[in-house]
């Protein structure tokens, strides 16, 4: 089991220290920045996790939520992650739970007994300015955006255990390549009426649906997975 603790507490600056630790000593502190706005030490603690399991690989290199737990300190994070939270602000902030750590386990435990000098030994800043979308590469298109309904859809269509749902989506994606669908216009499987453009996994017979960014600085986003047709 790969352990993440995370405590969080606010600064007479209006920043927030995330104290982190993993294995028995191996253990730092961020100073968070945020900006203006509700639950903000909700968002400053999801955001440092994030920056450790997905940037610094804190518990291991293309970590998934598979024998994965992270204690938190904040109690909203156990209701984003279970889709049970009223703090919609919040949930773009918890997608990596939902995305590529589909599956981890998370306790609130408002213990810092683990907490010492050591952990300054190991003081970073991180400035945050809004959540960070969480990308796959699909085949002809490189890294699209990642929906927690896209994993879903994918569970539900294929199966598998929910832990692998990351891992097996994104080999299934990089596989791909741009093809036609004709037989099911992609814009019938969008909420929004957005044009669709389609890749397809031949070998597992999967088919993608791909929109445009929702803003020039934004990569396109993966709509949906669903089976192909029968050959």
């Amino acid at each position: 089991m790969n352990v993440l603790r995370l405590f969080t507490q606010e600064r007479l600056d209006g920043t927030y220290d995330v104290f982190w630790m993993t294995g028995a000593r191996t253990k730092g502190v961020v100073q968070v920045s945020m900006p203006d706005m509700a639950d903000a030490r909700v968002a400053a603690e999801l955001s440092v996790a994030r920056k450790l399991l997905v940037e610094h690989n804190a518990c291991g290199h293309n970590k998934t939520g598979a024998g994965l737990c992270i204690y938190v300190s904040a109690g909203a994070t156990r209701k984003l992650m279970r889709q049970g939270s009223d703090k919609v602000h919040l949930v773009p902030y918890a997608l990596f739970l939902r995305t590529r750590f589909v599956g981890a386990q998370v306790v609130v435990d408002k213990d810092r007994s683990w907490i010492d000098p050591l952990c300054e030994e190991d003081r970073e800043r991180l400035a945050i300015h809004e959540p960070q979308p969480e990308h796959i590469e699909l085949g002809g298109y490189g890294e699209v955006e990642l929906t927690a309904h896209v994993l879903e859809r994918f569970g539900k269509h294929f199966g598998g255990k929910v832990e692998r749902s990351w891992l097996n989506l994104a080999a299934a994606a990089k596989d791909a390549v741009p093809g036609d669908a004709s037989k099911r216009r992609a814009i019938s499987n969008l909420k929004h009426r957005k044009i669709g453009s389609f890749a397809i996994n031949h070998r597992k017979n999967i088919v993608f649906v791909v929109v445009p960014a929702d803003h020039p600085e934004r990569r396109p986003k993966l709509a949906t997975a669903y089976p192909g047709p029968p050959p």
